[in-house]
């Protein structure tokens, strides 16, 4: 009897075979007597990776293919509100930041204004 290609595991390429047979796993049936902690320590193989990549190992022996899984279901979509009319108003800008000068200019108009005022109330009328 032929030995399966260790890519006929499910979710191993021929990076990972390679990867494999480096770390002494030659065989899909090696693969499947392993435990989590020993094919965890091939490199880029995790503990996570190794329990998926043995029970895939296991199918492959078997024949079986990868568990099907159940497609999901779709939902109605959400009935839409219609859009709130914008006021007649224009959107105000953003202020724009002002340069030293631009603010010292505007400072002194304000006091001009200010001093105006206060020289108009002063002044009576006859």
């Amino acid at each position: 009897m032929t030995e399966k290609q260790l890519t006929a595991i499910s979710g191993v390429g021929p990076a990972a075979a390679a990867l494999l047979k480096k770390g002494g796993f030659a065989t899909v049936k090696a693969v499947a007597e392993a435990t989590p902690t020993q094919l965890s320590a091939v490199p880029g193989f995790g503990i996570v990776r190794a329990r998926r990549t043995i029970a895939a190992a296991k199918r492959a022996l078997k024949g079986t293919a990868a568990p099907a899984r159940r497609p999901a279901a779709r939902r109605k979509p959400a009935a839409r509100k219609p859009a709130a009319k914008a006021p007649a108003k224009a959107a105000a800008k953003p202020e724009k930041k002002k340069s030293k000068k631009a603010d010292k200019k505007a400072k002194k108009k304000k006091k001009d204004k200010k001093k105006k005022k206060k020289g108009k109330k002063g002044k009576k009328k006859k």
